[in-house]
């Protein structure tokens, strides 16, 4: 788990890198389709960074508050 989360990481820092960068230039020469895209890219990420959590979520055993079925 250890090492998909490094990663994970990595890849997260260069798709954040990268939207923030289309983001700008988007927004410097005025390309509306740069920053909805940027945007989507973000959202992208955002999902991803929560299935990372669903997955760790996922992998506790049950006990007995939590039972699972």
């Amino acid at each position: 788990m250890k090492q998909l989360k490094d990663k994970f990481g990595n890849k997260m820092s260069l798709n954040v890198a990268y939207s923030t960068t289309e983001w700008l230039f988007g927004l410097f020469t005025g390309c509306v389709g740069l920053v909805l895209d940027a945007v989507h890219l973000t959202f992208g990420c955002g999902l991803l960074t929560f299935l990372l959590f669903v997955m760790a979520a996922s992998r506790k055993k049950a006990d007995q508050e939590y039972t699972y079925g």
